[in-house]
C-alpha cells in the first residue's frame, strides 16, 4: 500500500452544504430498499467537479442514514501505483486493511504468485462481506487511472464479491 493513500472522508455537517437534499434521499431510499438474494451496487459517478465526493461524504457521515449499512469504509485513491493489477490487489487490500483483516491479507500476500493473489483477495473479501449490507465508497477511482472501458474489473468487483457463494 506505499502508493496509495487510504482514509475516510472529511466529515461534512449535512448544514454546511447545500443543493443536495434530492440526491441525499435518493440514496438513502435506495439503500433502504428490501434486500434480494442479487447484489446491489450504487454508482455516484459523472464529470470531475460536479460533488460526487461531496455527495458521497455526506452520505457517509451521517450516521443515521448509514445505521443499517456496516461496515461502512472509504478508500481514497489519490496516487497510482506503476501496473494496472497492483492497482488493483491495492484497492482490494485498502478495503480489507479497513476491516481489520491484515493478518489474513499478510497470509495472502505470503502464500500466492502475483497471477492468484487478486483472486484470493477478492475471495477474502467476500468471505468478510458475505449477508452483510455496507457501504464502500472507491473515491477517486476513475481519477486513479481504474476505469477504462477496455477493463472491465472496478464494475464487475460487486458481482464478484456476490457470484462467489
Amino acid at each position: 500500500m506505499q502508493s496509495r493513500e487510504v482514509s475516510g472522508p472529511i466529515p461534512l455537517q449535512a448544514d454546511s452544504v447545500k443543493g443536495f437534499a434530492i440526491e441525499m434521499e435518493l440514496l438513502e431510499s435506495l439503500c433502504k430498499k428490501p434486500s434480494s438474494d442479487k447484489f446491489k451496487a450504487i454508482g455516484v459517478v459523472g464529470k470531475g467537479g460536479i460533488g460526487k465526493t461531496t455527495l458521497c461524504q455526506l452520505f457517509f457521515s451521517n450516521a443515521q442514514k448509514t445505521k443499517e449499512l456496516f461496515p461502512r469504509i472509504w478508500v481514497s485513491l489519490c496516487r497510482q501505483p506503476t501496473k494496472n493489477s497492483k492497482k488493483k490487489a491495492d484497492i482490494v487490500k485498502a478495503v480489507l486493511f479497513q476491516l481489520g483483516v491484515e493478518e489474513e491479507v499478510s497470509d495472502i500476500e505470503d502464500k500466492y504468485t502475483a497471477d492468484h493473489k487478486l483472486s484470493a483477495l477478492v475471495a477474502l473479501l467476500h468471505k468478510h462481506l458475505w449477508g452483510k449490507k455496507y457501504l464502500i465508497v472507491l473515491d477517486g477511482i476513475c481519477d486513479a487511472g481504474i476505469c477504462n472501458e477496455d477493463d472491465e474489473w472496478y464494475s464487475n468487483l460487486g458481482s464478484n464479491l456476490s457470484n462467489r457463494c
